[in-house]
């Protein structure tokens, strides 16, 4: 079966989360959904988990990136969106989150919405979205920033009519992480 669904991760140095959030996502998809996780460079162990989780699932997909200062979150997250092999991409599932079991019925919302509306535009829920890859790649990319790159991106979408924003029941938590003193 053809992936049809991926789901963009990034990664730097998240190793006491990254396998728990990894595990809440592989185990509720299919062969119709892949993970990207694009490594930024981590010196952590983060990369030897996935490795290790590769091996199980064949559906996750490393890219490995050297560390480059310059590159922010956005531009990391741009690497995902071009590696996805996907026709739709789902953002914003970070390394220390918990995604709940509603993942399948977010994508199944999306393309009622898509099938209502026959134009393509970018879905925003509690944590997660989801749009065509080739809207994403057209109409991005993200900026090259860390925090905000998102925002960012949602009001480019507003500006041109395609973005929406649906009130769900929150189904991905935080992992609480240590705090380096």
């Amino acid at each position: 079966m053809r992936v049809k669904y991926s789901i963009c991760m990034c990664n730097y140095n998240m190793q006491d989360t990254i396998e728990k959030a990894l595990l809440s996502i592989l185990e509720q998809i299919d062969s119709e959904f892949e993970v990207v996780l694009v490594d930024d460079g981590s010196t952590d162990e983060s990369v030897s988990i996935v490795k290790k989780l590769q091996h199980k699932y064949q559906n996750l997909h490393l890219v490995q990136l050297e560390r480059e200062q310059s590159r922010k979150l956005g531009f990391t997250r741009n690497i995902g969106i071009k590696n996805a092999k996907g026709k739709y991409v789902i953002l914003h599932l970070d390394c220390d989150d918990i995604c709940g079991p509603y993942l399948k019925d977010f994508v199944k919302v999306f393309i009622r919405i898509e099938d209502c509306l026959k134009r393509e535009f970018l879905l925003s829920g509690n944590h997660i979205h989801i749009a065509p890859r080739d809207f994403l790649i057209e109409h991005g990319p993200f900026v090259n920033i860390y925090r905000g790159e998102d925002r960012e991106f949602w009001k480019r979408m507003k500006l041109i009519n395609a973005h929406i924003e649906i009130n769900h029941k929150r189904f991905i938590q935080e992992i609480p992480r240590k705090k380096n003193i």
